[in-house]
């Protein structure tokens, strides 16, 4: 019975090998799929040697499980660990005498019996497909690493798939439904999964000649190597723009901590201004206050105080001098006292003058962001809004992250309330120091004047 050519190869696809299962799916299927993980769009779609697509899932699988780009994903977003296994690859080879439907129905048949039941979703993609003798048939079959949980992936994953004695089960029953198609299509062609050495054969198939039997081998380790160097260049590129995106958020994140800083402070020196505005207020409150306060009335001038005169007039004309030296002394206080007057009411005018000045004087006012600055803030904002949404959706939320930026302006403010505080102590401080000086400067009442003095009397009542 002539003997055909069986190949089937399995794989994993793994975060370890610097591989996305996105990626791998988006070139399988020759799709355009968005790596919502990422950020990246891997677009497969000029590829022609695509025959067919489908996805192939359990009975009770979500629907999202059967769209494409929604299943890659969210095996993406529930894989959280940098070393995860993603998706287990099978590539078969599909005996050439069968037409293309028979083909996929062998695929299915296998597909649904031995993937499907034991409760994964299978992603099958047939190439060269297009003819009864079609250069190289064959399939890609990915699936899941975990089986089906109510509306996701089961927490843990079932590690009887990964032994030896399951992988050799599915090779044996690929052949099986490999001949019971070739059965079906009356063809003497058959298929063994045993190797050479354990059926005992020491020379090439007999159903192809040995020049045809070479080039088979040699067109699917083409073919092979060809797959295998897409994939590494698919992981250069992915690991190449994940730099790139890295340094551009390096960048935005950096931008947006210098508009942080330049805001808080803009902010503080708003904030200073704010308070000089409300010292000014106060003293120009103080000022008021001091107008609309009476001045001290100056006391009576006490009449002046004559010398006692006996009853008897004086006799003696020598007590004359005495009495203008008395009038010149109340003359010279009347002057100074009419002096200190006319010096405090300059000194009020002069603050009235001040205080209206002040009055009119425009308060500073703080800069209002430029068109630049507020582009690169909503930037800084979007970027980190994306970056707590992409952290949720890895299950990686860091409590412990917070920026160093909102103690900085913590503590700003608490020196601005300080500095506040202080500015209104020395304001109090310079207006008990005013009212002392202004107490002190208040006219003195006069002093008394001086009683002339007695006359002398020499002998009995008679000055001399």
């Amino acid at each position: 019975m002539p003997q055909g050519h069986y190949h089937f190869r399995a794989k994993v696809i793994s975060r370890s090998q610097g591989r996305a299962i996105c990626a791998a799916a988006a070139y399988r299927s020759g799709e355009k799929i968005k790596d919502e993980r990422y950020g990246q769009t891997f677009d497969y779609t000029p590829r022609t040697s695509i025959h067919a697509t489908e996805i192939r899932a359990p009975a009770h699988a979500p629907d999202w499980m059967k769209d494409r780009s929604q299943l890659w994903n969210g095996v993406e977003a529930f894989e959280t660990r940098k070393n995860s296994q993603l998706a287990r690859e099978f590539e078969v080879s599909v005996p050439h005498e069968l037409t293309a439907e028979q083909r996929k129905q062998a695929v299915r048949q296998f597909v649904d019996s031995e993937l499907v039941s034991r409760g994964m979703v299978a992603d099958v993609a047939y190439h060269d497909f297009t003819g009864r003798h079609s250069h190289n048939p064959h399939a890609h079959i990915l699936v899941t690493m975990r089986e089906i949980d109510g509306n996701s992936f089961a927490k843990k994953k079932n590690r009887d798939w990964n032994t030896e004695e399951t992988l050799v089960n599915w090779r044996e029953a690929w052949a099986k439904y490999a001949n019971q198609a070739l059965e079906q299509a009356k063809s003497q062609t058959r298929v063994d999964h045993r190797s050479y050495r354990e059926r005992g054969i020491t020379k090439t198939p007999v159903s192809e000649s040995q020049g045809e039997w070479h080039i088979r081998q040699k067109e699917i380790a083409a073919t092979q190597k060809r797959l295998e160097q897409a994939d590494r260049e698919l992981a250069a590129l992915e690991k190449e723009q994940k730099q790139e995106r890295q340094e551009q958020l390096d960048t935005i994140t950096r931008i947006g901590a210098d508009i942080a800083r330049t805001h808080a402070v803009q902010r503080q020196q708003a904030k200073l201004a704010e308070a000089a505005r409300e010292a000014f207020e106060l003293g120009q409150k103080l000022a008021q206050e001091q107008q609309t306060k009476k001045p001290p009335q100056p006391k009576p001038e006490p009449e002046p105080q004559h010398p006692a005169r006996s009853a008897k007039p004086a006799r003696n004309r020598g007590s004359e001098p005495w009495k203008r030296d008395w009038e010149r002394q109340r003359d010279e206080r009347r002057k100074r006292r009419i002096a200190s007057e006319k010096e405090q009411e300059r000194k009020a005018s002069v603050q009235r003058s001040e205080t209206t000045r002040q009055e009119k004087k425009p308060q500073p006012q703080p800069p209002a962001p430029s068109q630049d600055e507020r582009h690169l803030i909503e930037q800084w904002k979007q970027y980190h809004e994306r970056e707590r949404g992409e952290s949720r959706a890895d299950g990686q939320v860091d409590q412990a992250a917070k920026p160093a930026r909102d103690t900085s302006l913590e503590q700003q403010a608490d020196n601005l309330k300080n500095a506040i505080t202080e500015l209104q102590a020395e304001v109090e401080k310079q207006e008990q120091s005013r009212h002392q000086r202004e107490s002190s400067r208040k006219p003195k009442p006069p002093p008394k004047e001086p009683e002339p003095p007695p006359e002398r009397k020499h002998g009995r009542g008679i000055s001399m």
